[in-house]
C-alpha cells in the first residue's frame, strides 16, 4: 500500500462555465408578460422594473460567458438566446410606447 501524500496539482485548469440562456429567457418572458398584461403605469411598475433589471443583468452575464467560450454553445441554446432578447426588446418597445400592449 502506497502511503505517500501527494499535493494536488495546481496547474490543472478548471472547466469553464458555459452559457445557459434559460434564466435570461425566463426573466425576459416574465418582463414581457408583466408589461403586456399589467401595463406601464400604476403598481405594475413596481413589478416589472426589478424584473427588467434582473433580465438585463442576466443577459449581460450570459454574453460575458459566451465571449469567454468563444461563441461556442450547443445548438439548442441558440433558441433561448433569441427568445431572451426578443422578450426584453418587445417589453422595452411596449414600455417606450413603440407598440401597444
Amino acid at each position: 500500500m502506497d502511503t505517500t501524500a501527494e499535493e494536488p496539482r495546481n496547474d490543472v485548469k478548471q472547466p469553464a462555465e458555459k452559457p445557459g440562456w434559460d434564466v435570461a429567457l425566463l426573466l425576459g418572458g416574465g418582463f414581457l408578460a408583466s408589461v403586456r398584461l399589467g401595463g406601464t403605469d400604476g403598481w405594475w411598475t413596481a413589478l416589472w422594473l426589478p424584473v427588467l433589471a434582473l433580465a438585463l443583468l442576466a443577459v449581460s452575464y450570459e454574453w460575458t460567458l459566451l465571449v469567454r467560450a468563444r461563441f461556442r454553445m450547443r445548438a439548442g441554446q441558440w433558441f433561448p438566446l433569441v427568445g431572451a432578447h426578443a422578450g426584453v426588446l418587445l417589453g422595452l418597445a411596449v414600455v417606450l410606447g413603440a407598440t401597444r400592449p
